[in-house]
């Protein structure tokens, strides 16, 4: 394949152009005036644009690197030659998120499409190689100069050393999947083996349980039988007693009412006795006083009584009186004087006066004293006080009865009580006689035990039947054995794989490592005459007349530049498809190389350019300097 010509609107290349030509091309331009873009573009064009590339490490997709700087869509167009057939290829945008998604390819100069190539093929048909290769060998970026051995680039090696199939599949594709095989089978804990042999055990420890809780059903079932027995014999005990404390009960109940009937008898006794006795303190003079009182008010009219019957006057003074006006009369008529007769008339009215208040007091005297007697019923002031201590006896006597009364009352409130708790004795023994004692620790033992027998019951039920489980667990034992075999099968294979991985290393390594070595010895002018390459394609340099060879990190930038595009241009030699003729494109791939050995990968590159094209990009003029002076 032959790049002629590229149009580009991509990143900094705004409807930019650029023509090439077969052999060696040099496109000398300052840095940053779209050298690497064309690079990017050329790859964009025959593999198209990762859309699902994020950003990584702060490195920008492709997809936001390359969007042009003018805001267009993203687009370009590539006439190219391709086993004698001139093909245009267009790249378009109509949806940013997806930008170089729409491809056509045609004949040049015609609308004939080239059959059976597309968007997401058309870089692995044109250049034999799919992109991990074609990034891996001859796309050559100054940033990129190493390689990593990607899946792809193994296949294709290791391909071509064991049959040169190109469609093999490589170690690190073929181990992965082996590996992904093993580990779902197992990997640590997880896994399918892993998985049934949990599914087993459960199995198993089901099946034993199920025995077990069957075995344990069986010894159930004869305690429950033993505890009926049990219950049936405590039962007939416990009604014979019941019986026998029925008979008590009843005994004492009759005793209790016989005691209450006796005590009610009592209390109507006394409270008709204490109601007789109320009624005598509420009779005579004293009626509704205790004694106290009573004898307190007849000691107040006995004495009272005798200061009416001694406080009425004599006619003492009547007598003196009657004498004054006698002499005052007799002195009227011997010395017949008026004041005489004045002083007799005063001491007779006086006299009269007094002796109708001495007559009124004493009647008035006799009346209370008579109203005294008439109210006890008795003379003097001892018949007065015998009464109040006749009083007195018969409170006394109604406070006894009262008591009495009392006593009888709390008498008859005990027997009640009495009663009705014998009454509700008789009651509850009739209501609970039957799940008290030993006939109750019977019957729950027996409810106990038949919990017991119906949860093993559902257990044994929800465990299914032994036979299926048993069928099921030999399934499982040898599906397990089947997954156990193919685990240890495919660990062989892994084992086997790696052997067979190591020999084809053992082949290519060196012959990759004498290809490079050789053109290692043209870019320096024979000073580094061997290169060794790890399997990761890590590499070691050793100069002429060197015992030991030196890896990378004690070697000079520009070296290891160098051994890098030597080692791209034997994985052109020796990793490509017969026939290949692919550009071999190179972004400042020579940067770090001094005039002499650019001057040397001049000359290697200008052989390889008699058989694919070369596309060398630099910042420098001095390449096409040394071209035009050759």
């Amino acid at each position: 394949m032959i790049i002629r010509k590229m149009r580009a609107s991509f990143g900094c290349l705004e409807n930019a152009e650029m023509e090439l030509h077969e052999g060696l091309n040099i496109v000398s331009a300052p840095n940053e005036s779209g050298k690497s873009t064309w690079c990017a573009f050329i790859r964009a064009m025959l593999y198209g644009i990762d859309s699902a590339q994020r950003e990584k490490g702060g490195v920008k997709p492709d997809k936001v690197k390359y969007a042009p700087w003018s805001g267009a869509p993203m687009a370009g167009e590539m006439d190219i030659e391709h086993e004698g057939k001139a093909i245009t290829l267009r790249r378009g945008s109509k949806n940013a998120a997806a930008p170089m998604k729409d491809f056509s390819a045609v004949y040049s100069g015609t609308a004939q499409p080239v059959p059976g190539m597309k968007g997401t093929d058309a870089g692995a048909m044109l250049t034999g190689m799919p992109k991990a290769v074609f990034e891996s060998s001859v796309f050559v970026r100054q940033a990129g100069l190493a390689v990593s051995n990607s899946t792809e680039l193994e296949k294709r090696i290791n391909a071509i050393i064991s049959t040169g199939d190109t469609e093999a599949v490589s170690y690190s594709d073929a181990d992965s999947s082996l590996r992904a095989w093993l580990r779902k089978r197992r990997h640590n804990r997880s896994g399918a083996i892993p998985a049934l042999e949990a599914e087993i055990a459960e199995k198993r420890a089901a099946i034993d349980s199920a025995a077990v809780t069957a075995a344990e059903r069986g010894s159930l079932e004869q305690r429950l039988a033993e505890a009926i027995e049990a219950e049936k014999a405590a039962a007939e005990n416990s009604k014979r007693d019941s019986e026998a404390r029925r008979s008590r009960l009843m005994e004492a109940l009759e005793r209790a009412r016989e005691q209450a009937e006796a005590a009610e008898k009592q209390r109507a006794e006394a409270m008709e006795a204490a109601m007789r006795s109320e009624t005598e303190t509420e009779k005579g003079p004293f009626g509704g006083m205790s004694a106290s009182e009573a004898l307190f008010e007849a000691g107040k009219d006995a004495d009272l009584l005798t200061e009416l019957r001694s406080a009425v006057p004599g006619h003492a003074p009547e007598i003196i009186l009657g004498i004054l006006a006698a002499l005052s009369l007799i002195a009227a008529s011997v010395f017949d004087l008026p004041i005489f007769y004045g002083a007799a008339g005063v001491f007779f009215m006086v006299g009269l006066i007094y002796a109708a208040l001495r007559n009124g007091k004493r009647k008035e005297a006799a009346a209370y004293a008579f109203s005294i007697v008439q109210r006890y019923n008795a003379t003097d002031g001892e018949g007065i006080m015998a009464v109040a201590e006749e009083h007195a006896f018969a409170c006394a006597a109604a406070e006894k009865a009262n008591e009495t009364l009392l006593s009888a009352e709390a008498n008859c409130a005990a027997a009640r009580a009495a009663l009705s708790a014998a009454e509700r004795q008789l009651f509850d023994h009739s209501e609970n006689s039957a799940d008290t004692g030993a006939l109750a620790r019977a019957q729950a033992e027996t409810a106990l035990i038949r919990r017991r027998i119906a949860i093993a019951e559902g257990r044994l039920e929800a465990m299914g039947d032994p036979m299926v489980a048993k069928t099921k667990l030999e399934a499982l034992e040898s599906r397990h054995a089947e997954l156990t075999e193919q685990y240890d099968a495919l660990s062989l294979a892994i084992e086997t794989l790696r052997e067979a991985n190591d020999e084809m290393q053992q082949r290519f390594a060196p012959a990759l490592g004498r290809r490079a070595a050789e053109i290692m010895s043209r870019l320096t002018g024979g000073k580094y005459t061997e290169l060794s390459f790890s399997r990761e394609l890590d590499a070691a340099a050793k100069r002429s007349g060197d015992t030991l060879a030196h890896e990378k990190a004690f070697l000079s930038e520009g070296t290891v530049d160098q051994i890098y595009l030597a080692l791209r241009l034997a994985i052109c030699d020796l990793a490509l498809p017969e026939g290949c003729s692919c550009p071999l494109v190179l972004d400042d791939a020579l940067v770090n190389f001094d005039d002499e050995r650019m001057g040397n990968a001049l000359e290697v590159l200008r052989e390889i350019a008699e058989k694919r094209q070369v596309i060398l990009f630099s910042c420098h003029d001095r390449e096409a300097r040394y071209m035009e002076s050759r």
